[in-house]
């Protein structure tokens, strides 16, 4: 990846998407465009001299905690995305982190807006201390100006049984060596992917992602197992939106919570 400053406060890279980063219709995977954001947020705070080895020793790191990314066209294969992204601010326990995303030449594809959290030995710190390498900037009204905590799913009873989902479907997941970060628990990006693959070959071939909101709610660990929770809401005519939920089954604790509305 080629990286340099744009402009005070906003930080820039250039990356080529490689051939695994697409998808089965030649678009570039909303896993790997999720992963691509994160990866430029890590760079740029690694540019300002976050050592992330020598923090992580001490049990220091930034999580997402929420995330909002709406995307107006899909990049296809093959491609160089570019990828600016800035900190706007923080507000309580959140530091807020904006991005825009697409080609060299100014035409962007989408944009996106996140909630990160510091953790000192696993538990929230306050974000200030820790930003003030950061020039904050808001060159551009945000997507979120806070991205939105998801409601828990509705149950089938009562009062409720107005929220009835359209359609509804659950499957469990095992998490495994491959879905590991090297905090050692499972990636976020992958436990998207466990929802989008509840979806039909067919399905994902012809809709794509316009709008996507993600919670990351708790960390989830080798060889726990999950269920993956899939419900279609009723949407506007050319449009489709379903909610997933992935719950640790032990406990019954949700880990995840996404809404993507597709067009």
């Amino acid at each position: 990846m080629s990286l340099h400053n744009l402009q005070p406060g906003i930080f820039r890279g250039t990356r080529i998407v490689t051939y695994p980063e697409a998808d089965a219709a030649g678009y570039v995977r909303l896993t790997a465009l999720l992963n691509l954001l994160q990866v430029q947020a890590g760079d740029h705070t690694q540019n300002l001299g976050f050592n992330y080895r020598e923090h992580r020793e001490s049990g220091v790191f930034w999580v997402l905690s929420r995330l909002e990314v709406r995307i107006d066209s899909w990049p296809e294969w093959p491609c160089e995305l570019t990828v600016d992204t800035w900190v706007r601010g923080t507000k309580a326990l959140f530091c807020f982190r904006d991005f825009r995303f697409g080609y060299d030449d100014g035409s962007w594809c989408g944009r996106a807006s996140s909630a990160w959290v510091l953790l000192k030995d696993r538990k929230p710190q306050r974000p200030d201390p820790w930003v003030k390498i950061y020039e904050k900037v808001q060159p551009e009204e945000p997507v979120a100006a806070i991205p939105a905590g998801l409601p828990p799913f509705v149950s089938n009873n009562g009062a409720e049984a107005k929220a009835e989902p359209l359609w509804r479907h659950s499957r469990p997941v095992q998490a495994n060596w491959e879905d590991l970060d090297m905090n050692g628990h499972v990636n976020n990006v992958n436990a998207v992917g466990w929802c989008l693959a509840q979806h039909e070959f067919a399905f994902l071939t012809r809709w794509r992602p316009a709008v996507v909101e993600v919670n990351f709610l708790a960390e989830m660990f080798c060889d726990q197992k999950f269920q993956v929770l899939l419900e279609e809401r009723a949407a506007p005519e050319g449009e489709r939106c379903f909610d997933y939920q992935v719950v640790r089954e032990t406990d019954q604790t949700p880990t995840l919570r996404m809404r993507v509305s597709y067009r």
